[in-house]
């Protein structure tokens, strides 16, 4: 099996520890262009891209990746890709749609709040919180999440004044 996911994912680890990453990534560059490749390939280098400190490349590979179909995985990392790459606000609409598919998704719940706290959305916050909680009524933690961002939302009122 030459494509196989899981191999592949190893043999790039081994590559980018004997060799470095930007070799790694240079070849990964030129394999994910060939169409007749499995998208493997393209998530490969996407992660190396963002590992290399290229979050803009990630993303924009990531894109590509999301054109064809819709895997929550590839769509969960172009989120936190768009983060590190300092599209905040593109990130909390694809996380708020991640969110709504799987509410049990730590990491996704602390970027959310994190990408809303900086970009002064918080107000959205709590009404996303609001009707993910509607939706999901005995999700207990979400009722966390609603606390979390008042009390935000409470420091920054009093910091102001």
């Amino acid at each position: 099996h030459p494509d196989h996911p899981s191999a592949l994912w190893a043999l790039t680890e081994l590559e980018v520890q004997r060799e470095g990453i930007q070799p790694v990534l240079a070849r990964m560059a030129k394999i994910a262009k060939i169409p007749s490749r499995p998208p493997v390939y393209k998530e490969i280098y996407a992660s190396l891209c963002r590992r290399a400190g290229k979050p803009e490349l990630a993303v924009a590979q990531y894109a590509k990746l999301t054109q064809g179909a819709t895997d929550l995985k590839i769509l969960r990392k172009q989120a936190f890709a768009l983060s590190a790459s300092g599209k905040k606000s593109e990130a909390i609409s694809m996380l708020e749609e991640l969110l709504k598919v799987d509410p049990k998704d730590f990491y996704a719940h602390s970027s959310y709040i994190s990408n809303c706290r900086k970009t002064g959305q918080l107000e959205r916050a709590a009404e996303f919180y609001a009707h993910l909680v509607e939706q999901n009524p005995d999700e207990k933690p979400l009722y966390g999440r609603i606390r979390q961002i008042e009390n935000i939302q409470r420091k920054i009122k009093d910091a102001g004044s």
